[in-house]
């Protein structure tokens, strides 16, 4: 003989007890002015060009060898929007022998990358922000950003080896030389 047990189906009865519930959550922005309501910048990537044979004549290193971290932005829910710029002095020589001197003429730049989420699926593409192809020099220029509504959460603007470039022209000298990205 086989065992069987019976379920009957739930029914809400005059003094409710079983039938639909409800679930509530309430979010509020932090206070205004304090460090928790920032919008904060909490990655940047650094990058290595693979070593390269000069020849006096012009180069262009397509790739980057590494490109570290994305570029990722924190918002705890502000409405207003953020933006992220990047800007350099240009490269100087990073050994002894090469201190003082500039790689004359060198362009570092990125191409859009691609801007994600932790959880895409909870954000429409209106509320994405964007990745912008950007050469890096010595004026502030918008890598990516989000306009008013957009960019809640954390995002992360992620750039490939290969979206990563350096044009560099002759008459420079073989050394190692460093760019500080701010």
């Amino acid at each position: 003989a086989g065992l069987s047990q019976g379920v009957s189906a739930a029914t809400v009865n005059d003094t409710k007890n079983g039938g639909n519930s409800t679930a509530t959550a309430s979010l509020i922005k932090p206070d205004e002015g304090s460090e928790a309501a920032n919008i904060k910048l909490t990655a940047v990537p650094d990058i290595t060009f693979a070593e390269q044979v000069i020849s006096g004549e012009a180069l262009t290193i397509d790739s980057a060898k590494t490109v570290s971290d994305p570029i990722t932005v924190v918002n705890p829910g502000q409405d207003d929007g953020w933006s992220v710029s990047v800007k350099t002095a240009g490269f100087v020589g990073t050994s002894d022998d090469m201190k003082g001197k500039l790689l004359r003429g060198a362009v570092l730049s990125f191409d859009a990358g691609t801007v994600s989420t932790d959880n895409p699926a909870a954000v429409t593409d209106e509320e994405k922000p964007t990745g912008v192809a950007i050469p890096v020099n010595e004026t502030d220029g918008l890598i990516t950003s989000a306009s008013t509504n957009q960019g809640y959460g954390t995002w992360y603007h992620k750039h490939e080896v290969n979206e990563v470039h350096l044009s560099i022209p002759s008459a420079n000298v073989a050394g190692d030389y460093q760019a500080d990205l701010v």
